[in-house]
């Protein structure tokens, strides 16, 4: 896909944030949120649209953008928030889905939908990874990125 010819919606899920309130408080808790959204908004273009959705998720909305841009993009923040989790020695992890459209569909609502069920294959095949999902593929296609030691 190139430049300008689609639009891209992750849906980003906090692995294991609940026990960060456990243990740590939800003052810890809020603090790791904010630095996760911070992170987000850095890897994101001037633009693009983010946004915590509940809980320990968030979307992201980018219009107008390639395919091995949006790969390259949700890379790096998937490894900046993996350096930012081994610093503070947590065992939290993201998993990510994201969809990729040419033409955009009626809602908003099935937008989020697609990108949740491309987060939710992440889960299922390990957590702390990235899915790519496309209305133009046959089937998903699933990128794994290394993941982190546990120290």
């Amino acid at each position: 896909m190139a430049k300008g010819d689609g639009i891209a919606i992750a849906y980003i899920d906090l692995d294991n944030f609940k026990a960060v309130n456990d243990r740590f408080g939800h003052d810890a808790g809020d603090r790791l949120l904010r630095s996760v959204a911070g992170i987000i908004n850095s890897s994101v273009r001037k633009g693009d649209a983010v946004a915590r959705l509940g809980g320990d998720e968030f979307a992201v909305l980018m219009p107008a953008i390639g395919d091995r841009q949006i790969r390259r993009r949700f890379a790096g923040m998937l490894q900046r928030m993996r350096g930012h989790f081994r610093s503070r020695r947590l065992k939290v992890t993201a998993s990510v889905g994201v969809f990729v459209y040419r033409i955009p569909p009626s809602s908003v609502d099935v937008m989020i939908r697609d990108a949740d069920r491309q987060m939710y294959a992440a889960k299922r095949a390990g957590k702390d990874m990235i899915v790519f999902g496309s209305q133009n593929s046959a089937r998903d296609r699933k990128v794994r990125t290394e993941k982190h030691e546990r120290g």
